[in-house]
């Protein structure tokens, strides 16, 4: 059985893995947002800076639902797998 000190060491490394991997999807998902505005910016008569905003508001509500999951996830413990499905 590891001791105290271990399971201290991998919930860290645990952690530090888990915020690298939401920090490399929210850059994905931004990125893979904003090759989309050009046209979505033609279809809907959008300005530059309408365009621009609705890149920030996308990323700011992508931080906050990311947050809002990670606090859902210590009170369901079973919620990550369930919403993983639902997700993707």
């Amino acid at each position: 059985m590891p001791s105290l000190k271990e399971r201290e060491i991998n919930r860290e490394k645990l952690l530090s893995f888990t915020l690298f991997i939401n920090v490399l999807i929210m850059v994905m998902n931004t990125s893979m947002f904003t090759i989309a505005v050009p046209e979505i910016q033609s279809d809907f008569q959008l300005t530059a800076s309408l365009a621009a905003w609705m890149v920030t508001s996308y990323s700011v509500c992508f931080a906050v639902g990311t947050l809002l999951y990670g606090r859902l996830t210590a009170f369901f413990p079973s919620l990550p797998y369930s919403l993983l499905v639902l997700g993707y």
